[in-house]
């Protein structure tokens, strides 16, 4: 009997000691700059891939301080990552919006995988969670469709299983 029970405590120390730790990577709206703005740290940046045409684009510092406006009812935007990242267990947008017609909307993709879609109600700063059913790894996308006024995006988390061992 004691025998059995050292052996299911190593087995369960071992299986604690290996478990991955999760890591936060937050990114929050930098100011526009060079005519390219962006949502930086230093681990992380997203930047524009694609605007529509005659888009605005602006920070908001002040007031609200939603963070990245884009321009009303011009279309489909998209921030894409500057590098792939490994085992993304959860992204996390702060968002606002000025449309009251609930069709603006923030969908978001991991490499080829696409995680969800969600519609944005009018509110400021509110948290919008995308988890996908398992974790991927990849570049991310954010499409962010703006087809009832204007979307800020505040900051931008991607929390991931860095393999590390505790």
């Amino acid at each position: 009997m004691k025998r059995t029970f050292t052996f299911l405590l190593a087995a369960l120390l071992a299986l604690i000691a290996t478990h991955a730790t999760e890591t936060e990577i937050t990114t929050s709206a930098q100011p526009v700059s060079n005519g390219q703005p962006s949502w930086s740290n230093s681990n992380l940046t997203f930047q524009f891939t694609t605007t529509p045409s005659g888009a605005t684009i602006a920070c908001e510092t002040s007031g609200e301080a939603r963070g990245l406006q884009m321009g009303g009812g011009k279309g489909d935007f998209i921030l894409t990552s500057d590098q792939a990242i490994s085992n993304i267990t959860n992204i996390t947008l702060v968002a606002s919006t000025n449309g009251t017609a609930n069709t603006n909307s923030i969908s978001i993709k991991v490499g080829a995988n696409s995680i969800s879609t969600q519609k944005l109600p009018k509110e400021n700063n509110k948290t919008y969670t995308f988890t996908p059913s398992s974790p991927l790894s990849g570049y991310i996308s954010i499409n962010v469709n703006d087809k009832n006024k204007s979307v800020y995006i505040k900051s931008i988390t991607v929390t991931y299983n860095n393999g590390s061992t505790t």
